[in-house]
């Protein structure tokens, strides 16, 4: 039996030399050969009757898992995926406007109960919510400066309902087709993403929305979004 024994572990000696050899040649490091050498030394001082002990190994891992990756590159591939804007902006909204959970927060600066002033409370709330009625809030404001003679801006809030409505008395939109985007320019603004007015650089406006996300971040996160505008010029309402 001692002599069978001696037989086989120089069999098993021989055949991880093989075996280093072989993924020396095949993948050109010397990190399996460590790890077989590893595996011979265990094996050397373990019982005769667990001989599959060894194979269980990181290197032997390690080429399982090069195995699944070579054989199956189609479950690898799917891992990356690619978005569109809106489903980006839905999934990753902490990007654009903030947190969507609600948390308390201090110090914040609101209208008393009398309505007569101004102080500071804690609040719950979503920080997204805040930023989506602001986008609006601003779009309403930066039509003062497209029309001085703008004298209302006005909020209306209905808990009932949940809706807020943002009203100014400014310029409307024109009520036209536009000649490139073969849409009305009202539909065009408020409902597709990267679409301004302020991007030429070459003008100085003081302007609070520039990159084309503003009011349709509104719109993506809300549940029903209405525009109404009308034209001086054509006299139309859309």
């Amino acid at each position: 039996n001692q002599e069978k024994y001696l037989a086989f572990l120089i069999l098993v000696k021989r055949f991880f030399e093989k075996f280093v050899q072989l993924q020396n040649s095949v993948f050109g490091f010397r990190g399996m050969q460590r790890c077989a050498i590893t595996s011979l030394r265990f094996f050397r001082y373990s019982r005769v009757y667990r001989p599959l002990r060894p194979f269980h190994t990181s290197a032997f891992r390690f080429q399982e898992k090069l195995q699944r990756r070579t054989t199956n590159p189609v479950v690898e591939s799917l891992r990356y995926e690619r978005k569109s804007p809106i489903e980006h902006i839905l999934l990753r909204p902490d990007t654009y406007v903030g947190s969507t959970s609600v948390a308390e927060h201090t110090d914040v600066w609101v209208v008393s109960e009398d309505e007569r002033r101004m102080i500071q409370k804690k609040l719950l709330y979503s920080p997204a919510l805040l930023k989506i009625f602001d986008e609006i809030l601003v779009n309403a404001a930066d039509n003062k400066q497209r029309d001085p003679e703008m004298t209302e801006l006005r909020v209306d809030i209905d808990r009932d309902l949940g809706r807020i409505t943002v009203f100014n008395d400014g310029r409307g939109l024109p009520i036209e087709i536009h000649p490139k985007e073969n849409m009305y320019v009202p539909t065009l603004i408020f409902g597709n993403l990267f679409t301004s007015s302020n991007y030429d650089d070459r003008e100085v406006k003081v302007v609070g929305g520039r990159n084309g996300y503003g009011a349709k971040l509104c719109n993506i996160f809300s549940k029903e979004f209405v525009v109404e505008t009308s034209s001086r010029d054509s006299g139309r309402t859309f």
